[in-house]
């Protein structure tokens, strides 16, 4: 293949997520998407939240020590997490949470073009580059029980500098990318039922886990919105306009009458991010599923596809 745009942290970011949403006010809440806008390296610059822990951009910011400037902004390598963010729109009163995990990463790169990336990063990485040549399609943050989906779109503003990318370097992208999703989506899955489990028992209704673990996953609810006559995203669309006078009411009724759902809903949050951490979004360095430590899982997966392409 030709040579591609590369990836900076200039870019910006549109697309959309899906999140378990609050209102409606009656649990559980629904899968819903929520517009994303936002920036490859906009966290990093402003340092905002963990941005740094997430990050390969080859900028100051980021703590790396010989910094690669492209243009006006700074190159950022293969698998360089644009990391948490608040811009997620929707009216939710679960955004605090989603704030806490949310990512767009990015998953291809050249492999005949190295860039220093800081020692958090591992010191040097692949250049990224917009596998869609206009833009590059990232892999962003969903709620359980739906994988992360490449469904963030950083747009390719400079056209002036290329990297080499060949179908061998777009199949090592693929597969970390599904790699990425599926251990992420696994997590997911695992804290859920925790948080579900906790939920039921907080209620008293142990003996219920079991039944109720596919409502509170939004099962039930993504198959109403997709049956009710009007469509899953007009259904959306009606719950995002009609939301917004919502939000007061919902939060008052969640906290006061879904304590269990809420405690569970931050537990099953919080073993996710700090605990087992995820490939998409923040992982502390040796969090055992999603660090970047040389002992987690993370980190060998992402060894043993890296040497099917040496």
């Amino acid at each position: 293949m030709p040579g591609f745009p590369v990836l900076t942290t200039l870019q910006p970011i549109v697309g959309f997520d899906m999140h378990k949403a609050i209102p409606p006010p009656t649990p559980p809440p629904p899968m819903v998407p929520h517009v994303v806008v936002w920036g490859v390296g906009l966290s990093q610059k402003t340092s905002f939240q963990w941005a740094i822990s997430t990050s390969k951009a080859s900028s100051p910011e980021s703590g790396c020590a010989k910094p690669v400037l492209v243009g006006m902004g700074h190159a950022c390598g293969r698998q360089h997490d644009a990391g948490p963010h608040p811009g997620h729109i929707w009216p939710n009163v679960l955004l605090p949470l989603i704030l806490l995990g949310s990512a767009s990463k990015a998953e291809f790169g050249s492999s005949t073009v190295k860039i220093a990336v800081s020692s958090i990063g591992g010191g040097s990485a692949d250049m990224g580059i917009n596998v869609a040549y206009v833009m590059n399609t990232n892999l962003d943050c969903y709620d359980a029980p739906l994988p992360p989906c490449p469904t963030g779109f950083a747009i390719t503003l400079n056209y002036n500098v290329m990297a080499g990318f060949s179908l061998k370097d777009f199949l090592h992208g693929l597969l970390q990318m599904v790699a990425d999703s599926f251990f992420t989506w696994l997590v997911g899955m695992g804290c859920s039922a925790l948080g579900s489990a906790v939920s039921d028992v907080l209620s008293g209704e142990a003996n219920q886990v079991l039944k109720n673990l596919g409502k509170l996953f939004g099962f039930d609810t993504a198959k109403a919105l997709m049956s009710d006559g009007a469509g899953f995203f007009a259904s959306s669309g009606r719950l995002f306009v009609d939301g917004w006078g919502a939000v007061l009411p919902a939060a008052v009724n969640a906290f006061k009458n879904g304590t269990p759902t809420m405690v569970g809903n931050v537990l099953g949050a919080a073993v996710s991010t700090f605990g087992l951490g995820t490939p998409i979004g923040y992982a502390p360095q040796n969090a055992p599923v999603g660090g970047a430590g040389p002992h987690t899982l993370n980190f060998w997966a992402s060894s043993k596809i890296d040497k099917l392409f040496e």
